[in-house]
């Protein structure tokens, strides 16, 4: 059932819920009839969304209300909400200037059955066609949620996404490892109409090259030695669906072949079975520059074009510095959404984050923010809200904050054989397990002092774990000023 507020001052005069009301509702539209135009607003913010189509006339017969003035009202509060303006014979012009201002359509009073079926089909028309619209601005709200930043360079991106989505041709995604090639296929797939159907990823690179054909299109029972049941392949399981191939550069010369039979003709044939068709969308994604492959004869020119039929090039992290804080924030909400944090990024750390050239890109900022995240947890315990430039990994720390490793005064030279916290009168009484427990002891010491009793970076120094150096901590009986 539809339900349509229905605003005309003369329903309190012409037997409107008869001629309008039961007819509608014959016809699974249910009316709610409202003679004050002033209360439109208020009626609709009460329905908090029930209501799906908004049926106005035009003129109101008070000098406070026209009904223009109420459609502009509305539009403004409730933009997707569909209008059909009821009007005059005489009062076309106006009618029209009501579409200009966002009305979908309008009808002419008054109206016989004809009239009132076809009313009855467009609201029907116009609410489904508002409903797929919302699913769609759902769809692509969802899909595009990962594509975080805003630079103009992934501005042309996510344009092309959009763009491309609608179509069924094949995608070619290239781009450095770790820039998001496997969610901009996603997002394709999910802004597409085959979304409601499988999305399957293959990493050609992972596959041994004796189980590519199997895997890409499935075997027979008994094709060759263990198979011992029928078996589709990933082409099958994406049938009507997405197939992304990953790494599609790391294709045999011969597996080339198979795919470029199934990008032309639309069919496969199982390993020891006969042709099968297929309808999958392939989108394809590789790090490599096929068309230099293609120089060197190691990509067959013909795969290449069946695969570029549309493209698009992911820009390196260092391309997009903009985007950096952006992503971070991502990260980090992300991991305080998980860990029950509240953690902050100080304007030190962002500037650190921000001049980093991230040569494992998105991916590799994606971790450090973890590593950094954990860091800050097994160092604060969560107690305070910055996330510091100490927190980060030693390889993306500012080196004046990277600690170096103690230097420590040799031995004298008669007591160079023995260990330098065992002197010649302890060495006989000193079993070799007692030696190195002595030594890691005073190790675990030296490195609490250099770091001024940071566990943390003191666990970081000795490249040990930091619950073992908590464990040993305990072993030894020692607290961070011993």
């Amino acid at each position: 059932m539809i339900n349509v507020l229905f605003v005309d001052d003369r329903c309190k005069k012409d037997p409107y819920e008869l001629q309008y009301g039961q007819k509608l509702k014959n016809r699974d539209i249910e009316v709610r009839f409202e003679p004050d135009g002033n209360k439109t607003l208020s009626i609709l913010k009460a329905a908090d969304g029930q209501i799906q189509l908004l049926i106005l006339d035009l003129i109101f017969e008070g000098p406070n209300q026209q009904g223009q003035q109420i459609l502009d009202e509305v539009k403004k509060s409730f933009p997707d909400l569909p209008v059909i303006i009821l009007t005059q014979v005489d009062k076309h012009t106006e009618a029209q200037e009501c579409l200009e201002r966002g009305a979908y359509d309008y009808f002419v009073k008054p109206m016989d059955n004809h009239q009132i079926d076809k009313l009855a089909n467009q609201i029907r028309k116009v609410v489904n066609f508002v409903n797929d619209l919302r699913e769609n601005r759902r769809l692509k709200s969802e899909a595009m949620r990962e594509m975080v930043g805003n630079s103009p360079v992934f501005r042309k991106v996510k344009q092309d996404i959009e763009k491309f989505a609608s179509m069924n041709y094949t995608v070619l995604i290239t781009g450095e490892t770790g820039t998001g090639k496997e969610l901009v296929a996603k997002a394709i797939h999910e802004l597409n109409p085959r979304n409601g159907k499988p999305f399957v990823t293959v990493n050609c690179g992972a596959i041994a090259e004796s189980l590519a054909e199997s895997t890409l299109f499935g075997h027979e029972k008994g094709a060759f030695t263990g198979a011992a049941r029928q078996t589709k392949g990933v082409f099958e399981q994406a049938n009507q669906g997405t197939i992304f191939l990953d790494e599609i550069g790391e294709l045999t010369p011969a597996m080339q072949v198979k795919l470029l039979r199934v990008l032309q003709e639309g069919e496969i044939y199982r390993v020891g079975g006969t042709e099968i068709k297929v309808d999958t969308r392939v989108i394809a994604a590789t790090n490599r520059d096929l068309q230099e492959e293609v120089k060197q004869k190691k990509f067959r020119e013909d795969l290449f074009h069946r695969l570029n039929v549309l493209s698009i090039q992911l820009p390196p992290l260092r391309e997009r510095k903009e985007d950096i804080l952006p992503l971070v924030e991502a990260f980090i909400k992300r991991f305080n959404d998980e860990n029950q944090c509240k953690i902050l990024i100080s304007k030190e750390t962002e500037s650190f984050l921000i001049n980093f050239d991230w040569p494992g890109n998105i991916r590799q900022l994606n971790n450090y923010v973890v590593k950094a995240g954990v860091n800050y947890i097994l160092e604060t315990g969560g107690t305070s809200h910055y996330l510091r430039p100490s927190h980060l990994p030693p390889d993306l720390m500012p080196t004046s904050l990277k600690p170096s490793r103690p230097v420590v005064p040799p031995p004298p030279a008669d007591e160079v054989s023995i260990p330098l916290i065992i002197r010649r009168g302890d060495a006989p009484t000193l079993s070799f397990q007692q030696r190195m427990e002595e030594i890691e002891r005073e190790a675990i010491q030296v490195a609490l002092k250099f770091t001024g009793d940071n566990k943390t970076q003191a666990a970081k120094l000795l490249n040990m774990p930091k619950p073992t150096f908590d464990r040993k901590i305990k072993k030894y009986g020692m607290t961070s000023s011993n």
